[in-house]
């Protein structure tokens, strides 16, 4: 949808151009986007690997046609750090036509993504385009502390467990994904290295429906850290989710309103922003 395409990116211009976000970090280029609840508004076409590849940074579109996210950004805010945005980890909802050594669904689909992006890259670099590779990758990952084989004294140990289930192989199922997601950036030339943004994690379990504020084990947030904290190519560790304004279905997920089992997490999250702030 070549119309939906440019509307999407005259509003990624404006905010690039937007004085009050100048001084951005970066943009995390969608979230999701394997999902069908991401795809509701078009069910009947889904963002696939090579349509989010096109729209990222030109895969597969004519060398001279600059409407892609990255070079539009790039054009108005140098600056900015332009990011891959996640790919839901266990969501069978798509795959990607590059299968990855572990054939599942998320992983063969984020394996295409980056192979995608990786060839235009390639493209881009070799008609002198130098800056058409992403400046890093947004991934997700969140904590399985109620799977069944974990013991009660394992919980808050979870970050450091290899956990597996029979129907997906070798498959990480845990906190422990991003060490997939991992391996998949670094197969690429043009991605590998790239730093990695854990920018959604928590203890939300898909399998059982338990919400955080009843399953949160005291010393998880502290484990993931130091899980991360041993790999230096990830820069960051972020919660989902805080705050939503509009409605309180994220209400036992907050950490600054915190409830139940949250209460504990939330000063755990304190304290470790300080002592981190103390070492920087």
């Amino acid at each position: 949808d070549y119309a939906a395409l440019d509307s999407y990116l005259l509003y990624v211009r404006r905010l690039a151009r937007d004085e009050r976000l100048a001084d951005v970090y970066g943009f995390i280029i969608g979230s999701n986007f394997n999902t069908a609840g991401a795809n509701a508004q078009s069910p009947e076409n889904p963002v696939t690997p090579e349509w989010y590849a096109q729209v990222f940074n030109g895969y597969g579109t004519d060398l001279n046609i600059h409407n892609n996210a990255i070079e539009v950004i790039r054009n108005e805010n140098k600056q900015a750090q332009v990011i891959v945005g996640p790919v839901n980890p266990w969501s069978s909802d798509q795959t990607g036509n590059i299968t990855y050594q572990i054939d599942v669904p998320w992983l063969n689909y984020m394996n295409s993504v980056v192979a995608h992006v990786n060839t235009a890259a390639i493209a881009k670099i070799e008609h002198g385009i130098s800056d058409a590779a992403p400046d890093g990758f947004a991934i997700q990952a969140f904590g399985r502390v109620d799977a069944p084989e974990l013991s009660p004294e394992q919980r808050a140990q979870e970050p450091f467990m290899d956990l597996h289930r029979d129907e997906w192989g070798k498959a990480q199922a845990g906190f422990r994904v991003y060490q997939d997601w991992l391996d998949i950036i670094n197969q690429y030339e043009y991605t590998s290295g790239k730093p990695v943004y854990i920018n959604a994690s928590n203890t939300f379990d898909s399998e059982t429906g338990r919400l955080p504020a009843d399953n949160y084990p005291e010393g998880w947030l502290s484990s993931a850290l130091e899980a991360i904290n041993q790999e230096p190519q990830i820069r960051m560790l972020g919660w989902f989710m805080d705050w939503f304004p509009h409605d309180d279905q994220w209400a036992l997920f907050s950490l600054t309103a915190p409830r139940g089992l949250l209460i504990e997490a939330s000063r755990e999250f304190d304290t470790l922003l300080l002592e981190n702030a103390m070492t920087d």
